[in-house]
């Protein structure tokens, strides 16, 4: 089942890429089609290539856990101070 924001399910993603791969259709003509840009077709491409069908599926928007990270606030290393001359390396908690 494709999440609620998803524009294409499974079938449909399935079905851009045979336009693409089988039937000769141009990437951006068959994004278009779909009603997703050049980029989201590309991808779903790329995907099944890599991964058979199970690449169609849908994904977790979020970043992986580990197991022993907690749910709150993870910290964040290397990020970059900004507008003060020089950049600073921080770690974020």
């Amino acid at each position: 089942m494709a999440h609620r924001n998803a524009r294409l399910t499974v079938c449909s993603r399935l079905l851009l890429c045979r336009r693409i791969e089988e039937e000769g259709w141009l990437v951006r003509a068959a994004a278009a089609a779909a009603g997703v840009s050049r980029q989201t077709a590309s991808k779903w491409r790329r995907r099944l290539r890599l991964e058979g069908m199970s690449g169609l599926a849908d994904r977790s928007p979020g970043t992986p856990r580990g197991p022993n990270q907690s749910a709150g606030r993870s910290p964040t290393v290397g990020k970059y101070h900004k507008g003060h001359g020089e950049a600073k390396e921080s770690v974020a908690h």
